[in-house]
C-alpha cells in the first residue's frame, strides 16, 4: 500500500506562507534542489550556469509578481534551500531550454496526458478533471499537497515542494492541469515562470479570472494547460510565449497529451513534442476511445480506469517505467483526479505498483483513515 504523501497547510502573509512552507517541507524541497540539480546536469546544463541564471528569472518574477517573489523568498528562508535553488524548482523548464537548446530538442520533459469529462458525459451529472503526470520517477519523493487559504478563497494543488503550483483546484469551483508542448522556435529570456503562472490561475475566483492569468502573463516557453468548472465549463489552452490556441469539449469530452492539436497551432508551427515522443498520439486516442465508449455513464472509477491502462506498454496512457538516463527512471509518477463541484482530489502517487488512491478535500481536514494511509478510493 502507497503512503500519503504530505499535506501542507498555510495562510497570512506571501512572506509568511512561503515561511511555512518551506519549513514544513524542508527535506522534500532539497530533495526537488537535488533532483533538478542532477536532471539539469545530465542534460548538458552546468549547475553553476543554472544558478546564475536564475537571479534573472528572480527579478522577473518581483516585478511582475512581487508577492509571488515574497513567497519564493520565504520559501528559501524556511527549507533553508537558497533562494536561486527555490526559482530553478520553480523555472526549471524555462532555464532549461534557455541553457540547453540541444538537450531541450531531443529530450521530452515531463509528459502527460490529461482529460475533462463534463457533466453531460457523467452518470452522476458532475465534472471530473484529471491527468497522469508522467515524469522522473524520483519526483514521487519531492511532491507535496499544498493548501493555501484566505479569508474567503482556497487552493490546493500538487506539486513538487518548493513549487508555487503544478496542477490542483480552487474554491471558486476551477480545477486545472497542464502538459508539456514543444516548439522549435527561439524563446524569450525570461518570462513567467509555468509554475506561478498556475497558481495564478489557481488563485482566480473566476473562469475569466483564470483566462486572463494565462492570456495576459509574458510566458517564457510553451505549455498546454487544461481549465475545468464546476458548473461544466471546460477549454484547453496550448499557450507559446507568443500566442495561445484553445480547443473546447466534444460530446462532453476534452483530451490532451503533448502535441498541438488545435488546427491553427498545427498550420502555423512545428511540433517538435511528436517529433520526440510519438506516443502522444496513441496516448490519447487511446484515452478518449477508452471513455467515449462510456459517455453519459462515466463514473470517477472509470476515469482513474482508463488512467491506468497499459495498452501500448510501455508508452500506455500509464507509461510503465523505462531508463531515459543511466540509472534515471521516466513513467508515469502519479494520476491526479479531480471533483470539483466536491472540492475533492484524489491522488495514486505508485501507479505503476498499487492502483490505490488517497482522497484530500478543499473543505474538510484529513482524516485519520486518510492520515494513516488507508486507501480512499481504488480502481
Amino acid at each position: 500500500m502507497t503512503s500519503p504523501i504530505p499535506v501542507i497547510d498555510i495562510t497570512g502573509t506571501p512572506a509568511e506562507r512561503g515561511y511555512a512552507y518551506g519549513r514544513a517541507a524542508a527535506d522534500r524541497v532539497a530533495r526537488s534542489f537535488e533532483l533538478y540539480g542532477g536532471a539539469m546536469e545530465k542534460r548538458g546544463v552546468a549547475w553553476n550556469d543554472a544558478l546564475a541564471a536564475a537571479p534573472k528569472f528572480f527579478d522577473e518574477i518581483d516585478k511582475l509578481e512581487p508577492a509571488m517573489a515574497e513567497e519564493l523568498r520565504g520559501i528559501a528562508e524556511g527549507s533553508g534551500v537558497s533562494l536561486e535553488g527555490v526559482v530553478i524548482v520553480n523555472a526549471r523548464s524555462e532555464i532549461m531550454h534557455r541553457l540547453a537548446p540541444k538537450a531541450a530538442a531531443i529530450d521530452l520533459q515531463d509528459g502527460c496526458t490529461g482529460i475533462i469529462v463534463q457533466p453531460e458525459a457523467t452518470a452522476d451529472k458532475i465534472l471530473i478533471h484529471a491527468q497522469n503526470w508522467d515524469w522522473m520517477l524520483a519526483a514521487r519523493e519531492t511532491v507535496v499537497l499544498l493548501r493555501v487559504r484566505d479569508a474567503d478563497h482556497e487552493l490546493l494543488t500538487f506539486v513538487e515542494a518548493g513549487g508555487l503550483a503544478r496542477c490542483g483546484l480552487n474554491s471558486a469551483g476551477l480545477a486545472l492541469t497542464g502538459n508539456s508542448l514543444r516548439i522549435d522556435t527561439a524563446l524569450p529570456e525570461t518570462g513567467l515562470p509555468i509554475s506561478l503562472i498556475r497558481r495564478k490561475v489557481l488563485a482566480a475566483r473566476s473562469f475569466s479570472e483564470a483566462l486572463s492569468a494565462i492570456y495576459k502573463s509574458p510566458r517564457g516557453c510553451a505549455n498546454n494547460m487544461m481549465l475545468s468548472h464546476a458548473t461544466g465549463e471546460a477549454i484547453d489552452l496550448e499557450t507559446t510565449p507568443r500566442e495561445v490556441f484553445w480547443l473546447v469539449p466534444s460530446d462532453g469530452l476534452l483530451v490532451h497529451a503533448n502535441h498541438f492539436r488545435s488546427e491553427a497551432a498545427r498550420a502555423k508551427l512545428y511540433d517538435a513534442g511528436v517529433a520526440l515522443a510519438p506516443d502522444t498520439l496513441s496516448r490519447e486516442l487511446r484515452l478518449e476511445r477508452l471513455l467515449r465508449a462510456r459517455c453519459g455513464t462515466i463514473r470517477v472509477d472509470d476515469v482513474m480506469s482508463a488512467l491506468h491502462d497499459t495498452w501500448g506498454a510501455p508508452d500506455g496512457v500509464l507509461t510503465l517505467p523505462q531508463e531515459e538516463w543511466p540509472g534515471v527512471l521516466i513513467g508515469t509518477t502519479a494520476t491526479i483526479v479531480m471533483v470539483p463541484e466536491r472540492g475533492e482530489l484524489y491522488y495514486c502517487n505508485e501507479p505503476d505498483r498499487s492502483p490505490v488512491f488517497h482522497r484530500v478535500s478543499l473543505t474538510q481536514d484529513i482524516s485519520d483513515q486518510r492520515a494513516s494511509g488507508q486507501p480512499i478510493h481504488a480502481c
